[in-house]
C-alpha cells in the first residue's frame, strides 16, 4: 500500500511541475521547445503580455534558421513589447529576401515609434514591395527627418504613393 501511495505521488509531481512555474518562466521555457506549435504560442503570449524580459530571447529567434511562421510571430511580439532593444535587430532584417517578413518588420517599426528606425526606413523606402508600409510607418513614427523624403513622393506617378505620403506627412504635422 506505501509503495503504490509513493508511485501514485511520483506520478503526480511529474504532471503537476509545469504549474510550479508562473506563465512567463513557462512561455519563455517553451521558447526553447522543438515544437512549433508550442513556441509560436510562447511567442504570442510573451508578446500579448507585453513581456520586456523575453525581448533577448525573441531576438534569438529573428534568424534565418527559424521557420518563417516563428520569424513573423517574433517579430510582432517584439512590436507588441515595444522594447526600443528591439528596434536594431529588427531594421537588421529589413533587407531580408522575404517581402512578407520585410512589411512585418516594417509595420512593427512603425508601431514601436523609435526615432531610430527612421533612417533605416528611409532606405527601404525604393521597395515597391513594402513601400506603403513604409510611408505609414515614417508617419507613425512621426520624426520630422522623414519629411523630405515623404515631400518627394507627392510627385510620385503612384496615386496610392502620393495619397499615403500626403496623410504621413500630416501625421508628422500634428
Amino acid at each position: 500500500m506505501k509503495t503504490i501511495l509513493i508511485n501514485l505521488l511520483l506520478i503526480l509531481s511529474v504532471f503537476t511541475v509545469g504549474c510550479f512555474l508562473n506563465d512567463t518562466e513557462k512561455y519563455i521555457e517553451d521558447l526553447k521547445s522543438k515544437n512549433l506549435v508550442v513556441k509560436n504560442n510562447a511567442i504570442y503570449n510573451l508578446g500579448e503580455d507585453e513581456e520586456e524580459d523575453a525581448v533577448p530571447l525573441l531576438i534569438k529567434l529573428l534568424n534565418k534558421d527559424q521557420p518563417k511562421e516563428i520569424r513573423l510571430s517574433t517579430i510582432e511580439a517584439l512590436g507588441k513589447i515595444g522594447e526600443d532593444s528591439s528596434v536594431d535587430p529588427l531594421v537588421g532584417v529589413l533587407r531580408d529576401k522575404d517581402p512578407e517578413i520585410r512589411i512585418a518588420v516594417v509595420e512593427e517599426l512603425g508601431r514601436i515609434k523609435d526615432t531610430k528606425a527612421v533612417q533605416p526606413l528611409i532606405d527601404v523606402l525604393e521597395d515597391k514591395d513594402i513601400q506603403l508600409f513604409v510611408i505609414w510607418s515614417l508617419g507613425n513614427i512621426g520624426d520630422n527627418s522623414a519629411v523630405p523624403a515623404l515631400m518627394k513622393l507627392l510627385d510620385s506617378e503612384d496615386k496610392y504613393v502620393r495619397y499615403n505620403a500626403a496623410q504621413a506627412l500630416k501625421e508628422i504635422d500634428n
